[in-house]
């Protein structure tokens, strides 16, 4: 009897269910706060460009791209570098990395031909790279199978980094808040240490809206990812170069790089880039600058007109109000023009006038002024 009376005893100071659960929630959080003996090693990139670092482990990133520009590509190159060490610009501070890749856009023959691309630009042993490769298509399986495939393929795989090209795929509507929230919230538990020891960097590839000038990520998917990521890519096209920007970064942005396509084969252009650049903006500057000087030369004719229905005898009053008429601009604008012209002595002031002079001759004539 005293038996059954202290089993019952014990029974009732079990915690329920629900205690359980609320206290193994409190061990977690005294786990992570964050007090004067905490000490967290800094972040370890992926990728650094520059000697700056991006895609950091611990952490989800986003490449964006609009269609069929060179997205792909573009991971490619990234994947090629964390493998062999270096590609281009880029290099990767982590020794003997694995990648997982899973593409859920292309047919096997296309996924194979990214495998081949990879092999070619690293250049290590086949036997080497099928170590540290992990290279899926998944076109073929239901959203919910491909969802669940990023979590087992992780554990099986135990990779560095994850790149999911076409993330849109493993969301049944990526423009539903509720299952875009549950996927993001699910990767960014995938990328700690606690599915199988280590952290891990996971990239979702995802396009941008279709609208030329909109390079948002398309859904509240986009959105949830634009805000969770440590860093966002951004591939575009000019011409026959690629070129990845970082829009969005938490730390420090990575300078531009670029690629191009020679012959089939992937070739770092950023400095081909970086010149034409610099070409494009000093064609821009030089055209701004024509446009000002024609800009210039039209008002100064507009004056000229004025001056000559005056008799080259204008009141001061009378030349602004009509210069601001002609202009279609202030009285700002007007004054600084008229200070110019009188810097330049092509005008001077008479009292309450304006007078006319010119400008000085451009040959040696014996004149002067030339008069209006």
């Amino acid at each position: 009897m005293e038996n059954s009376k202290t089993i019952i005893e014990n029974a009732a100071q079990q915690p329920t269910a629900k205690e359980s659960e609320n206290m193994d929630l409190l061990m977690k959080l005294r786990k992570k706060r964050i007090t004067k003996d905490s000490h967290f090693p800094p972040p370890t990139p992926m990728i650094t460009c520059g000697g700056i670092g991006c895609c950091d482990k611990g952490d989800i990133h986003a490449f964006k791209a609009k269609a069929k520009q060179g997205k792909t590509s573009a991971v490619t190159i990234m994947a090629s570098a964390i493998l062999a060490g270096s590609w281009g610009q880029l290099k990767c501070p982590v020794e003997n990395a694995k990648v997982l890749w899973l593409d859920n856009e292309q047919k096997e023959e296309d996924v194979e031909s990214i495998y081949n691309r990879i092999a070619e630009m690293t250049r290590l042993e086949l036997e080497e790279l099928d170590k540290r490769l992990f290279l899926f298509p998944l076109r073929s399986f239901f959203a919910e199978e491909k969802f669940k495939a990023v979590e087992s393929l992780m554990k099986e795989v135990q990779p560095d980094i994850v790149f999911i090209d076409g993330i849109v795929d493993i969301v049944g509507d990526f423009n539903s808040l509720e299952e875009s929230k549950k996927v993001i919230e699910h990767l960014m538990r995938l990328t700690t240490d606690e599915l199988y020891g280590k952290e891990t960097a996971i990239v979702c590839v995802l396009h941008t809206n279709k609208s030329l000038d909109d390079h948002n990520m398309r859904g509240h998917l986009g959105t949830m990812l634009t805000q969770k990521a440590g860093t966002v890519l951004e591939v575009t096209k000019r011409g026959d170069i690629f070129t990845v920007s970082n829009t969005e970064a938490r730390h420090e942005e990575i300078p531009e790089w670029s690629f191009r396509y020679d012959n089939g084969t992937l070739v770092d252009a950023t400095e081909h880039a970086q010149r034409k650049t610099i070409e494009q903006q000093q064609a821009r500057a030089n055209d701004q600058l024509a446009e000002r000087e024609k800009e210039k030369m039209k008002r100064i004719d507009d004056m000229k007109n004025i001056f000559l229905r005056y008799n080259n005898h204008v009141l001061k009053s009378t030349l602004k109000n009509e210069l601001m008429t002609a202009f279609g601009r202030k009285i700002d604008t007007v004054s600084k023009f008229l200070k110019e012209r009188f810097d330049e002595g092509m005008i001077r002031a008479e009292n309450d006038y304006v007078v006319y002079v010119g400008k000085k001759a451009e040959r040696g004539d014996e004149q002067n002024l030339t008069l209006f």
